[in-house]
Order: C-alpha cells, then structure tokens, then sequence
C-alpha cells in the first residue's frame, strides 16, 4: 500500500453482529436510541432465552459472523442470503484452510500447529491475520496490542455454528427467523438513515479516492484522535473502510487485511442519549464517594438506625446524616422511610448491584475466566 485509500461499505454481517451484541446487553439499554431499543423490544422472551444459549451471558461485542464472512470474501456482502451461505457451509477446517488463504492473498505468513485442536487453530489463525494487518500499519509497535473484532471467546460460539458444530442447525434456523420477522422490517424503515449516512461520506470524503480526510468526522471518531491512525495518515499507509450502518455508531472500530474498518455516524440523538447515561452513571457513582455515605449505607444493611443513632456513631450531626442520605436516595441506593418522628434508611440491593454492572459494562472490562 503506497496511498492512504478509501472505500465505503455496507456488511450485513456487522449488522448482524452488532444487534447480536446490544441484544445481549453488550451496552446499556439507557445508552440506545429509542429506535433500537423498539427493535430489541420486538425480541419475544423465547427467542431472546435461545440467543442466550448460543452467546452465553457475556456482555461483550460479538464479532463472529464479520470474522467468518473474512474467511469466505463475504464481509462486505449486503445481502442475507450472499453473505450467510457460504458460512453456513464452511466446516472449522475449512475456516483454517479459507483463512490461511485469506493471509496468502496479503502476503502475511501463518504458522500453524496440526497437533493443537482444530478450535485452537481456528483462534491462531485469525489472530495472526489480524496482528500482521495491524502491524503493518504500525498499531502493534505503538501499542503492544491489537484489537479484533472477535474476541477468543467468540471463536467457542463460532466453532459451534459453522457445519460441524453442535449448534449449527439451532442457530441458523433462530438467525433465519430473526433477519425475517424482526430485523429486515426495521432495517427497511432504517434504509433512509443509511443513504443519507452514504451520501453524506460521499460529499466530506471527496472525488479522489487516495486522499483522506478526516475533519468531517465525529470528535470522537478514532481517527480524529488515535496517534496511530493519525501517523499511519500521515505515512499514506491508511487504508480506511468505511462501515455505512443503521444504528448510528460514532467510534465502532476494528482492524482486518484490507485495512482499518470503523463507523462514523454523527448522530446528535443517540450520543446525547449516551451522554447522558454516562453523566447518570457519574452522578452514581459521586453518590459512593464519601466516607460517610458509605458507613450509612453500611449501618443501613446491618441494623435499623434512624438518623439521629446515626449521627452518635459517625460523630456527625443529624442534618449532615439527613443530607448525605439525600444524595444517597437520589442515586436510587437507598429507600427512607419514616416512622413516626424517627426516619430509617433501606439498602436498595438490585440499585447497587446495576450501578456496578453499569459501570463494567461501560469500560467494557474484559471478562474474567
């Protein structure tokens, strides 16, 4: 590669993926669009108890249909049936032997181990293609580490799909079903979003495909920022695919042979959404960071003090206790409830406990094995 370069894309595969994703709870509903969260809605509780048996409880980004697709030349395929079949089809040797054939086709050099299983090599190979393409455009020395799509994990749900799995049948009758009666309907409704989405990167992005530029984008669009990606631009080594979607997504990245793929969405609606999740979440959070608030919520767990035994025990007065007790129920952490003249206070468990897994989930802290 001798230019930076450009090109604009549709994948149903990523679509596929990312719903997958939010539907698993991969971000909170809090944090969605109105339109998404109707879509997730629509979801029966049947459907939604299969798709955990398939994604297990990991609330993670699940790439394993875009990574498939890589492997067969369907990555980039808007069509349902184009991109899936093939898929369908594949064994997992053939998903090694496809993906070393992928890396051939760029040069790359996989190593390959025939004694390890056939899910270990599936693992191997696609993290080598991955690495050696960030590599080349200087994200591995610059950053020790390189992001995939799919996580290891997604290799275990990926290995169970394809032909020879487990799961295979379940799955793509269940994905079937999805695409048809749920997804194909709002994604029709969604089309405008998308041609608008395209033409707009089409007028920013200019006629000439070897310049890019990158001031029309979203501030927090990575290649506005990323030292990487803003030094591999400046080498003219940055081949950049441009992911046209339906859910709006400003910052949504990930490296693969033909370059660095990323969304670009600039939609007010939805990061003012997330935005405020986020400043919801803070506001928590500063509810925690007292010393105080939390020997009272300690006190409130542990034995039935009103405000003014509260006060004795930490040495402070009963309208500091009353105060702290206000920043505490406005959090939704505690309950107050009064008796007579004397006022209690209730740990509320579920509150405390969704603050946490908010708070996991927005840093998209890596699961633990």
């Amino acid at each position: 590669m001798t230019a930076n370069s450009w090109k604009i894309q549709r994948s149903i595969l990523f679509e596929l993926d990312s719903i997958l994703s939010l539907t698993n709870d991969y971000l909170p509903r809090a944090s969605l669009s109105n339109s998404i969260n109707q879509l997730i809605d629509s979801i029966s509780t049947e459907m939604l108890h299969e798709l955990r048996i398939f994604l297990g409880s990991r609330n993670q980004y699940f790439g394993f249909l875009f990574s498939a697709g890589v492997s067969v030349h369907t990555e980039f395929e808007e069509d349902y049936v184009l991109a899936t079949m093939p898929i369908r089809k594949m064994s997992r040797q053939d998903f090694i032997e496809f993906t070393i054939a992928r890396a051939v086709e760029y040069e790359i050099h996989i190593d390959i181990d025939p004694s390890q299983s056939l899910l270990d090599q599936m693992k191997a190979v696609h993290t080598q293609l991955v690495h050696e393409s960030g590599r080349r455009i200087g994200y591995f020395e610059q950053s020790g580490e390189i992001k995939s799509l799919s996580l290891i994990s997604d290799f275990e749900i990926l290995a169970s799909i394809l032909a020879d799995g487990e799961l295979h049948d379940q799955f793509w009758h269940w994905l079937d079903r999805f695409y048809y009666q749920i997804y194909q309907p709002w994604r029709h409704l969604k089309e405008p979003v998308l041609n608008a989405s395209e033409e707009k990167a089409l007028l920013c992005l200019g006629a000439s495909t070897d310049q890019l530029l990158v001031d029309w984008l979203p501030q927090v669009n990575p290649l506005r920022f990323s030292p990487v990606f803003t030094e591999a631009i400046k080498k003219g080594i940055l081949n950049v695919i441009f992911i046209v979607e339906p859910f709006e997504l400003p910052d949504s990245w990930f490296i693969m042979p033909d370059g660095l793929v990323i969304t670009f969405a600039d939609n007010e609606v939805s990061f003012q959404q997330f935005v405020g999740f986020v400043n919801n979440l803070s506001e928590r959070l500063k509810a925690l960071a007292d010393p105080n608030r939390l020997m009272i919520m300690r006190i409130a767990r542990q034995s039935g003090r009103d405000n003014t035994e509260i006060a004795g025990f930490l040495n402070v007065s009963r309208p500091t206790v009353s105060i702290h007790a206000k920043q505490l129920r406005e959090a939704g952490l505690i309950e107050t409830l009064e008796d007579g003249r004397s006022v209690r206070h209730e740990v509320v468990a579920s509150e405390v406990r969704k603050l946490f897994h908010d708070l996991e989930r927005f840093l998209d802290l890596p699961r633990e094995d």
